[in-house]
Parts: C-alpha cells; structure tokens; sequence
C-alpha cells in the first residue's frame, strides 16, 4: 500500500475487541507484540488509550497513549536503574527525565 494513498485515507479507530489485530506486523517484534497481547487489556484498566491507523479495513500502524511517570530516586537496585535509564528514547530526553 503506498504511503501516499494511506496519508489520504486513512481514519483513527479507538482499539476494541471488535477489531481483528492478529494479521497486524510491524517491523519491531515488541509493538507487534504489544498491540496483539497488551493494548486491549491496559486500556480496559485504564493505563492506555490505543487508537488504530485503519486504511481499506487493514490496521496499517497503531498509536497508544500512556501517562505515567518513573521516581528513579524510589528504586534501590543500581542495574535495574540503569537498565530503564538505556530505554528512555534519547540521551536529550533522558535528561529531562532524571532531572
């Protein structure tokens, strides 16, 4: 499916068990994962909203929402501090993390 033809049509759908998420594939094992084992389950306990990217009936992309916050100050175990500290997404944001 061409990039530019999804730019044109596609919709957001809020994620509900109405939607079929097995076929969905991305490049990243761990989102793919995530949408097919997760997201339904965390937006049901109210810790994400997930909305689907639908273009022609097929969920090509998928964007969830979580608000939440990490006190690295309350964790006591040196490795797994640094462990979330090499996941935060780059060393600009990490800062603004930590601080």
């Amino acid at each position: 499916m061409d990039i530019n033809y999804i730019k044109e049509n596609y919709r957001f759908e809020t994620l509900t068990e109405e939607y079929d998420v097995s076929q969905f594939k991305c490049e990243s094992d761990d989102l793919t994962d995530f949408l097919k084992n997760d997201a339904l389950t965390q937006q049901k306990n109210k810790l994400n909203l997930t909305k689907l990217v639908i273009c022609d009936d097929i969920i090509v992309g998928y964007v969830s929402l979580l608000t939440d916050t990490i006190p690295l100050k309350d964790i006591r175990d040196e490795d797994a501090k640094q462990d979330i500290k090499d996941q935060l997404p780059s060393l600009q944001k990490r800062e603004n993390y930590l601080q």
